[in-house]
């Protein structure tokens, strides 16, 4: 074999071979392009060829599966040169006498650290000695079971190396695991004694036939060592992992295997006293013996996060520069996404990051070498049936291919064909081991462990382990993973065999047959896909509500689709490939809400990319649309991104976007949660209600009746009206005039009695069966309301009403101190603070608070001057100062009798129109439900007055995003803004659909151009200097309009809960004193409840006949329903101006732009 002389320098082909014949040989020429192959490659594919001939030559009968292609020099190089590692280099022991002795060189060392907690080794190592004489006083010795149920703690390491010290095996139950796999584990490891944290755990298996012990019955006066009873060759644990048959599979591994993993990871890594680990994974996944013990086996010292934090990719980010982390092994998805928030100074003393459990990528390995440039990256692969550590690649950089390294000591690695040869270099074949850490076998499974574990045909009196992985070897001495060569996957560094989650599924009742499937999603992250054969009162939810207490969380589908038959191949056998791409839904087919505020927004788009979805609602789950522990930190991660935090058990808790919402806050400047008391400066909506005509102050007030059919346990409530006025500080609020009739407010701090926090009216009217009821509540409520004491306070009220059809609970609010937005969150923490009280929790745990009224109010006093402020002058001058037409007035006889009288005409629509409104109509042109509303109201006005411009007040929720450091989306207090809304018609269009839609254009338009929705006018009138502003403050107008949104009184389910709050209409009225001389002369407010929308037109009696109001309410639904109708019909939704930027642009400008362009 010599280089051939070539007449050109570039190659015809990629790569040609040429055959002739001559001098009584044949010979054979290669030709190739240098750009594809390496010298060494063509070189040996030759020497294969020549083999082949030669072997065929001397063996014509000869099949192909029969011909061995390699040299003898490949194959040394293959089964020595490339297996490096030194064998039997570490002295047998078993990890307990490993730890023993690191114990003895390092006593007052720490071992490990939990929050604020130190263990050290001369601790850990006494306490484990007091474990193991107890538990071999019960029987425990070399290869016994003890199964460890607990959560990460210093009790579950006592008692792992306290097992090992009595000289049996762990089995670890991760407590998470369903009951019927918890029972299963014990039942099939032959577990008689389990070990837990309390007394509790016995109820979770009251059936368990064995002894469970809790750490403290455990421990033992005597805390000397114990004699060894076990040694290297003797079970060290058995570790459940997934198996095709349905039922998990243990893996019994022997002291010997780990210990040589164990030291390995020592030596190489040079772990030592200075060294401090972050162990993250679960007790129950292999990784975490390595991640746990290869510190204790080397005087370093390992950190504990709790569960919650350890599932928290801002609490692990923390931890790295608190606890100062040298090492960390990691699986490559929470590596992902925990780059996505480290930053340099968070990883100064991080020295390596060992990524395991599942395959990395190229693109992670880039991103880790830019964050993190100082710290090296290695990769460790290797199944739990060889010890947890098969190979490594260390110190990874930049490469074309992501390479897992070379086998570690006492480890051989071989790529083989199905006939068990030796692959040659670059070409695929199945990994199979064989060494030290082979694991024993499995668990009765004596079939399955013959078939895995099978003769070495190389060395025939050793076991190999066939792993079902696929690789290559690669031409130096590394191995490139290629994955699977069965239906094995790896989720979140969990094996897992889909044939066990499909046999699960088909045993559930209802169940025709299933298929599992692993997909690879856009972020890289692989997840599983059920398709399901139902009959047809079986759903997908019905489906995952059974997996739930059948498997692990990591085994559970993210997406669950019901077929009406598996596609099959032309012989009958499944066709995966033809199985449709699974598509982001939510199972429950709620109804779509879009996103009702900014925060809703950001977490909607959030998850589009994390979820890989097209369109998310706010009541949509976030697991039913596939997401999981993992991608719950990766929405962690991006809201830090933007300088948000979200605790992942907030996601888990609160799983809707919805209900979520409240619990995002800002990273850097998190909301204090002490009490606030003292002296609080005045809102302007504060000021415009002490500016009032109004004699009796303190009837003024915010309501709302609740109805549960059952019963409402009264001290329950009672701790939850306590826990809501104690986190809601201005619920303490008391106000005060002095001889001057100067006003003040004053935060009362929380020393005061229950009483003064609130205050609770218990009526009994279940006597006699008496339905009799609703004119006695309405007269208690009455009195409820008109006795609100503004001096001396609570200023919240409540009245629980026993009845025979249930509980009612009043709520009442002086509105000093609440407003809309403030009831939402009430009732939230009325729902959420009940059920912990009634279901007898510790303390209530309310959602955090976000900025106090009273930080609110003293930024308010600085913005008041600000030049921010100062730009909007000019709006507000025109809008307040623009003179309108009077309203029509009505000559009503006796007018002075009815001074003072106002009367309610309303109308509502159905569910169907509600919907319609709520959701189709608004894409037509880009409008919301105001826009739509207020354009109706603005039809029927001019229909009724003839005229063309017209002045409303608007109130707005006045939470705005303005105030730099403030963040009231859950603060409790009054904070609307009021103010003028101009708004100019083009008087010349005759009536018709297109003047129709002129208006609903116009009111969006005027609306979108009011500066931060009107925030900022009452800080001018009442909050801004004189000298700072020359505006003529006129009149209120005459009119004014109020949406209050949408509520609903339940959570969204399928089915309601029947001890659920829900609202009520009993009662309702007497909110406001009749002393009150209102601005309007009429009021108009709309509020969708339990999916109906009703508008409601109050007027002044003495200056409007009832028919007059009664024809304008009828005017304004029937143009609210042609708005709908229109809207509906509009396939294409068609832009207006506040949809540009310019603030400039005129609705005629832009309709001659849209002509010439012929678009709409």
């Amino acid at each position: 074999m010599k280089p051939a002389q070539v007449s050109h320098l570039v190659s015809k082909f990629d790569l040609t071979l040429q055959a002739s014949e001559g001098d009584g040989n044949i010979h054979f020429l290669f030709e190739y392009s240098t750009a594809l192959f390496e010298k060494t490659t063509i070189e040996r594919w030759a020497s294969h060829l020549t083999n082949v001939l030669s072997i065929i030559g001397k063996n014509p009968e000869v099949t192909l599966n029969h011909i061995d292609i390699l040299t003898q020099e490949e194959r040394h190089q293959l089964l020595n040169e490339f297996n490096t590692g030194q064998a039997n280099q570490y002295g047998v022991q078993t990890i307990s006498q490993l730890f023993e002795q690191q114990a003895a060189r390092t006593p007052k060392a720490s071992a490990l650290v939990s929050g604020d907690k130190t263990l050290t080794y001369q601790e850990l190592d006494e306490w484990s000695n007091g474990i193991a004489r107890a538990l071999r006083s019960r029987g425990v010795k070399p290869d016994t079971p003890v199964g460890i149920m607990m959560h990460r703690s210093f009790s579950m390491i006592a008692s792992i190396l306290g097992v090992w010290k009595a000289g049996g095996c762990y089995v670890p139950i991760d407590p998470e695991y369903p009951t019927e796999r918890k029972r299963y584990i014990l039942s099939d490891s032959g577990t008689k004694l389990l070990m837990t944290i309390n007394e509790a755990d016995r109820g979770v298996l009251a059936d368990f036939e064995g002894e469970i012990l809790t750490i403290e019955s455990v421990e033992a006066d005597d805390k000397s060592p114990l004699p060894q009873m076990s040694s290297a060759h003797h079970l060290a644990y058995i570790i459940y992992t997934s198996g095709t048959t349905g039922r998990p599979k243990g893996v019994m591994v022997e002291h010997k295997g780990i210990a040589n993993t164990l030291q390995w990871r020592r030596n190489a890594y040079a772990f030592n006293e200075t060294d401090t680990i972050l162990q993250l994974f679960s007790f129950s996944f292999d990784g975490f013996i390595t991640s746990m013990f290869t510190p204790l086996l080397s005087g370093a010292k390992a950190v504990l996060l709790h569960e919650e934090e350890a599932k928290d990719i801002l609490a692990i980010k923390h931890q790295l520069s608190r606890q100062r982390i040298t090492h960390m092994i990691i699986v490559p998805v929470l590596y992902r996404a925990l780059l996505d928030v480290v930053q340099p100074e968070d990883v100064k003393t991080l020295r390596v990051v060992t990524l395991a459990g599942e395959a990395a990528d190229r693109e992670l390995i880039a991103r880790s070498l830019a964050i993190c440039p100082h710290t090296e990256l290695a990769n460790e692969y290797g199944p739990t049936e060889n010890s947890v550590a098969t190979t490594v690649m260390r110190h990874m950089e930049k490469q074309a291919y992501v390479s897992i390294g070379q086998p570690i000591d006492g480890t051989q690695v071989l790529i083989l064909n199905s006939n068990h040869q030796l692959q040659p270099i670059g070409v695929a074949g199945e990994l199979c081991i064989a060494g030290t850490g082979l694991a024993r076998g499995y668990v009765n499974l004596p079939e399955l462990t013959e078939r895995a574990f099978t003769q070495n045909p190389f060395k025939p009196e050793t076991r190999m382990y066939r792993t079902g992985d696929a690789a290559r070897w690669m031409a130096d001495g590394t191995l490139e993973y290629l994955g699977r060569i069965d239906d094995q996957v790896k989720i979140r560094g969990y094996r897992v065999e889909t044939k066990e989650i499909e046999s699960v599924i088909r045993c559930i009742n209802g169940v025709k047959d299933a298929a599992v499937v692993a997909h690879v999603t856009a972020s890289g992250q692989t997840e599983l896909s059920a398709y399901v054969v139902t009959k047809p009162e079986l759903s997908t939810n019905a489906v995952r509500s059974e997996l739930q207490n059948k498997l692990p969380v990591f085994m559970h589908p993210a997406f669950i689709e019901r077929l009406d038959s598996l596609p099959l191949s032309s012989n009958g056998k499944l066709d995966r490939r033809a199985l449709p791409k699974p598509v982001s839904k939510s199972g429950a087919e709620r109804p779509f809400l879009p996103p009702a505020s900014k925060m809703e927004q950001i977490l909607a788009d959030i998850w589009k990319d994390v979820l890989g979805a097209e369109k998310i609602g706010t009541a949509d789950s976030f697991f039913e649309l596939g997401g999981d522990s993992i991608k719950a930190l990766q929405v962690s991660a991006r809201l830090h991104r933007i300088g948000k935090q979200m605790a992942v058990k907030d996601l888990f808790s609160h799983p809707t976007i919805q209900e979520l919402a409240a619990y995002i806050r800002d990273s850097d400047t998190s909301s204090s949660q002490a009490a606030v008391e003292g002296d609080v400066q005045w809102s302007p909506v504060q000021k415009w209600f002490l500016s009032q005509d109004i004699r009796e102050k303190h009837h003024f007030n915010q309501s709302v009746m609740l109805h549960r059919s059952t019963s409402v346990q009264e001290d329950a409530l009672r701790k939850t009206l306590k826990a809501i006025t104690c986190h809601h500080d201005v619920l303490r609020m008391v106000f005060t005039q002095n001889e001057q009739g100067k006003w003040d407010q004053y935060n009362r701090p929380l020393s005061h009695s229950d009483d003064a926090l609130y205050g609770l009216q218990m009526i009994d009217l279940c006597t006699d069966g008496n339905r009799a009821y609703e004119p006695i509540i309405k007269r208690h409520v009455l009195d409820i309301q008109q006795k609100m004491d503004l001096k001396n306070g609570p200023l919240l009220q409540a009245g629980l009403f026993h009845t025979i059809d249930g509980d009612f609970l009043f709520l009442s609010a002086h509105h000093l101190v609440v407003d809309g937005i403030s009831w939402r969150v009430l009732l939230e923490d009325l729902a959420l603070g009940y059920r912990q009280a009634a279901g007898g929790g510790k303390e209530i745990q309310l959602p955090p608070k976000t900025s106090s009224f009273k930080a609110y109010t003293k930024k308010l006093s600085d913005y008041a001057e600000s030049q921010q402020l100062m730009k909007q002058l000019k709006y507000w001058r025109e809008a307040e100062e623009y003179q309108t037409e009077a309203l029509p007035f009505d000559h009503i006889d006796g007018t002075r009798a009815h001074e003072g009288q106002r009367s309610t005409i309303s109308f509502t629509l159905n569910e169907k129109e509600t919907a319609a409104l709520l959701k189709d109509a608004n894409s037509a042109y880009n409008t919301d439900t105001q826009d739509m509303l207020l354009a109706s109201v603005i039809l029927a006005l001019r229909h009724w007055t003839n005229q063309s411009d017209f002045k409303l007040s608007l109130e707005g929720h006045g939470r705005e995003d303005v105030l730099e450091g403030i963040d009231v989306s859950r603060t409790v207090g009054w904070f609307t803004a009021i103010y003028p809304l101009l708004v100019k018609l083009n008087a010349d269009l005759p009536d018709s659909e297109e003047y129709m839609v002129h208006v609903l254009k116009t009111t969006k338009d005027t609306l979108r151009r009011v500066p931060d929705k009107g925030f900022g006018y009452g800080v001018i009138k009442y909050l801004t200097p004189s000298g700072k502003k020359d505006i003529n403050f006129t009149g209120a107008p005459e009119i004014s309009f109020n949406y209050l949104g949408q509520f609903e009184s339940g959570r969204s389910a399928e089915v309601p809960e029947e001890d659920a709050f829900s609202f009520s209409p009993l009662g309702a009225g007497g909110d406001i004193s009749t002393t009150w001389n209102r601005e309007q002369s009429l009021d108009i407010s709309a509020i969708a409840a339990e999916g109906k929308l009703t508008v409601n037109m109050t007027y002044d009696n003495a200056r409007f006949q009832r028919k007059t109001i009664e024809q304008l309410s009828e005017t304004c639904r029937q143009f609210l329903l042609q708005l709908i109708e229109h809207c509906q019909n509009k396939r294409e939704t068609e832009k207006t101006i506040s949809d540009y930027d310019d603030q400039e642009l005129t609705e005629d400008a832009l309709q001659e732009i849209a002509d010439m362009l012929s678009f709409h």
